[in-house]
Formats: C-alpha cells, structure tokens, sequence
C-alpha cells in the first residue's frame, strides 16, 4: 500500500521487470450480453490501516492528514464453486507486523483483530477455505495475497509479468512484496491476458496495469448487474475522475491508461465499480450480508465517490480521518 511516488523503472532482462510498453491494458467489450451470472458476491474486510491521505493524491490539500482504510476481499458465489478476488493478510501480519514487513510495517499502522484472516471471514458467511476453488490475484502485494496459505485447494491466478516482477522487484516495490505469501501455492494458472473462469462470462478477469506492471482486475455478472472489482487500480473514484495520480504506482502512463479502459467498459457494460481500500460507504453492504449492486442509478451526481459509478449514492462515507501527529 504505502510508498512514495517514483518514476516507473524501465525493464532490464536481468532482473524480469517488463516495460510498460506492451502492458497497456487490452481494449476488451466489457458488453454484457445473455448468459450465466455468478449467484452472488460477497464484500469482506480482512483488516486495513492507518496510512496518509496523501497515499491517494499526495497533492491533495489534506494529503498530511492520517486515514483508516481497508482491505477488501470479495468473495464470488458460481454454481461451479468459490471464487476469491484477494485473500487479505497473512496471519502472522496479526502477531508481529515488523517481523513479518520489516521496514514497511512503519510506513503505515495495522488496523486488525483475531478473525480477519480470510478462513474466519468465509467461515462467517457459511464458507470452507477448501471450498474455494479459484483465487484471482489482483495482484501480489502482500494485503492482497497473505491468505494463500489458508487457501490450500485453490487454484491460483495472476498475470504471468506480476509473478516474474514480484520474484525480483525493483527497489522501490520489494517492501510490498513478501514471497513467503504465496511460498505455499501448489497450483499456478499465470495469464497473458483475459480469463474467463468459468468459459461462460460470469467471472472474467482481464489485465489492468499500473499500480504494477502484472495487475489485473474482475469483471463479475450478477444477476442485478456487472460489477468490475478494481483491486488497487484505483484507490479512489473521484481522483480516477479527475486524473489524480496516487503516491504508489509503477507506471504512471499505464495507471491512466487503465483508468480510461475501465471507464470505457464500465459505461458499456452498467457496471459498478468496487475498490480495494476505498472506505466503505452505506451502499457497501459488508459480509455476512450479500452485496448487491445499486438498484436505482438515477440522480445524485455526487454519488460517484461511493463506487466508480456517475450515480450510485455513498450517502455518507466511513472515513475516518484525523490530524497526523
């Protein structure tokens, strides 16, 4: 999560970090046409932090201001078996957050208790952690990949340049990546591109780069409407709007790039778009009720902050925020 903005490192056979050309993310329909849907979609939070505000636009005015933020999993009922989209924290992140990070663990504070791990969270909507068939790796930052090891039947899926660049990362990302994380995979399904899941639409994952040269985000059909889980892609729909670069990115060309590609399939397809550690507002129902995606999408322009969508209604927003000392 936490870092400061750098220029984007150009890649260098030796050390396998792609350039950014080449990873601009693929102008796919996003058009929702008939067919299956997954059943439904769950929200869980598997911990967050305190971190800066200025973490979403250090440019920001209150960018010195100290935030909690969270990190969300989402949980895919198919008919075919469970799908997650991340996994949160390793447990051991619980225990001792400065052995398990080392110096990153300073650039921002914990915020979790016994029972965020991922295995507790499905527990609590009636789910086994064998039960999970496939992980999708949104990307392989350690808030994101953590429970791997609670996942022992999944198959896991990333895009094949994030499994090569987080195995040797540039200086200024190898904090976030923790290999330990996903030393326990058995089963391996790294990508070049789009994956349907299931080959029948409802759970479709597709590259978008920036915030690291391998990330990938989630289209998800249900039955009330698509949803696009975004993963850290963005952080925050009003400064994705307003072109508002975050302070932790990889490349800054393909972060906008990406930004324009889901907004483009967002508006073909009606879909709402979900984040990772945007804060949660009303409409974001969390686990153990199922999410499901805003009903009504008229109105209220000012809705937009809540999740990607021009008129989908945060209402007011949990954001907590005070004064950095």
């Amino acid at each position: 999560m936490g870092g400061r903005r750098l220029r984007p490192r150009r890649a260098g056979r030796p050390g396998r970090q792609p350039a950014a050309r080449g990873h601009v993310a693929p102008e796919l329909s996003g058009d929702r046409a008939p067919g299956a849907v997954a059943r439904r979609l769950f929200v869980i939070r598997s911990g967050g932090e305190r971190t800066l505000r200025g973490l979403f636009d250090p440019w920001d005015p209150r960018a010195g201001e100290t935030v909690e933020i969270p990190y969300y999993c989402y949980a895919i009922d198919h008919e075919a078996g469970w799908v997650l989209v991340d996994c949160g924290i390793h447990p051991a992140l619980l225990e001792d957050p400065v052995a398990r990070l080392g110096p990153q663990a300073a650039m921002s504070e914990l915020v979790a208790a016994p029972g965020d791990d991922i295995a507790s969270q499905l527990a609590g909507i009636g789910v086994r952690a064998d039960q999970v068939v496939h992980v999708v790796l949104t990307h392989l930052h350690y808030d994101h990949c953590g429970g791997l090891c609670l996942l022992p039947a999944a198959e896991v899926h990333v895009q094949a340049v994030e499994r090569a660049f987080a195995e040797a990362p540039p200086v200024y990302q190898a904090p976030a990546y923790q290999p330990d994380d996903w030393a326990t995979v058995g089963r391996w399904r790294e990508a070049t591109g789009e994956v349907d899941l299931f080959g029948d639409g409802a759970v479709v994952a597709f590259p978008t780069p920036g915030h690291t040269p391998g990330h990938q985000s989630v289209h998800v059909r249900l039955a009330g409407g698509d949803v696009l889980v975004v993963g850290d892609a963005a952080y925050h729909p009003a400064k994705m709007r307003e072109r508002r670069l975050p302070a932790y990115l990889w490349n800054p060309d393909a972060v906008v790039a990406t930004w324009e590609a889901l907004e483009r399939r967002r508006d073909r397809s009606g879909a709402t778009l979900l984040f990772s550690h945007y804060p949660a507002p009303d409409r974001l129902v969390l686990a153990p009720q199922a999410w499901h995606p805003p009903a009504d999408t008229s109105g209220n322009e000012d809705e937009g902050e809540a999740c990607g969508r021009p008129s989908c209604s945060p209402r007011s927003s949990r954001w907590r925020s005070s004064t950095s000392s």
